[in-house]
């Protein structure tokens, strides 16, 4: 009875291991060039055919065979591509997680810095709250919960009169958790102020070449970019903006400085 009854599950599990050993074999035995008759003895009759522009199409289970003027054109092999997207698709899922990681590291750090630094203590509890709130969305994955809480419990309880004095004492915290005083920005307002003094003095010709060494200076520095950037949405922007600089900005400042006079 057990004899009987385990005999016909053995048989079906040895077919499924040959066919599932014979796929590749079957794949690599057809060839481009080879004729209808070489495929049909090798493949047996398809599961599916349908005429392509002139061309014949032959769909089996693992494959599809393009059949031009009698004879294969090309080979598909569809187990190979799906093996080839698992494998893409784990290898993308590690690098998400390592970049992942990464991201988590930075944050933590930049946060550790935040909380140690004192000028940052002397914000309004406005700004911190404003902080905090993009520094979740920088780095969702370090928690400020708590920090966040604790900003908006500051600025409710802060009067407009503390706020503005505060406000005045201290200018605000950039991104990455540094904070600037009213001296220091008094000192970055001269820094521009003479900037616009020396590019009054460059001819057209001095200001098209630094254009030109800025924009070149943004494509070297693009990978590193590239790798701080994360999120669809903010990585195609990157790239779009690499393919501008390379196809139109970069080449429009040169044409354009070509043109210009050795002496303007």
């Amino acid at each position: 009875m057990n004899r009987l009854t385990h005999a016909p599950v053995v048989g079906l599990l040895v077919v499924c291991v040959a066919l599932l050993l014979c796929t590749p074999a079957l794949a690599a035995s057809v060839t481009e060039g080879d004729t209808l008759q070489t495929v049909l003895k090798t493949l047996g009759k398809p599961r599916g055919e349908m005429n392509v522009k002139g061309s014949t199409v032959l769909i089996y289970d693992t494959l599809i065979i393009e059949m031009r003027d009698g004879r294969v054109a090309a080979v598909q092999d569809l187990a190979a591509k799906k093996r080839m997207a698992r494998v893409q698709a784990r290898k993308d899922a590690e690098q998400q997680k390592a970049q992942r990681a990464r991201l988590m590291a930075e944050g933590q750090a930049k946060k550790d810095k935040t909380l140690a630094d004192p000028e940052f203590a002397k914000l309004t509890g406005k700004k911190q709250v404003a902080f905090w709130e993009l520094f979740a969305k920088q780095y969702p994955d370090v928690d400020v919960r708590a920090e966040l809480a604790d900003a908006k419990k500051k600025a409710a309880k802060e009067t407009p009169a503390e706020a503005q004095a505060t406000g005045e004492a201290v200018t605000g915290a950039e991104a990455g958790g540094e904070a600037t005083t009213g001296a220091q920005a008094e000192t970055k307002d001269e820094e521009k102020d003479e900037k616009k003094e020396d590019e009054k003095e460059l001819t057209p010709r001095q200001k098209q070449e630094k254009l030109l060494k800025e924009l070149e200076a943004e494509l070297a520095a693009w990978p590193e970019t590239y790798g701080k950037t994360h999120g669809p949405g903010p990585r195609r922007r990157a790239r779009q903006r690499l393919w501008k600089l390379e196809n139109e900005l970069i080449p429009a400042a040169r044409e354009k400085l070509d043109q210009m006079p050795a002496d303007q």
